[in-house]
């Protein structure tokens, strides 16, 4: 990763969507938006780091996520 502040501010908005995603019992999936594939890329790490199943759309330009029976929240955040 690049480690600038931009970066960060993404990780920390993509764990706050993991958490909310993992918690919610109505949702078992979240489409990401057109990004990056840079932002693509972070999008995959966090969903792994999560236990999620990660996978691009038909377009290759948005990621979806979705839960799985790995799928776990832990007390530390990024």
């Amino acid at each position: 990763m690049h480690k600038n502040a931009k970066d960060r501010h993404m990780l920390l908005q993509l764990e706050e969507h993991m958490i909310k995603l993992v918690k919610d019992p109505e949702r078992n999936s979240q489409k990401f938006p057109a990004m990056s594939s840079y932002n693509r890329m972070l999008v995959h790490r966090v969903a792994a780091f999560f236990g999620l199943d990660h996978n691009v759309d038909q377009n290759g330009t948005a990621v979806v996520v979705n839960k799985t029976s790995h799928t776990r929240l832990f007390w530390t955040c990024l």
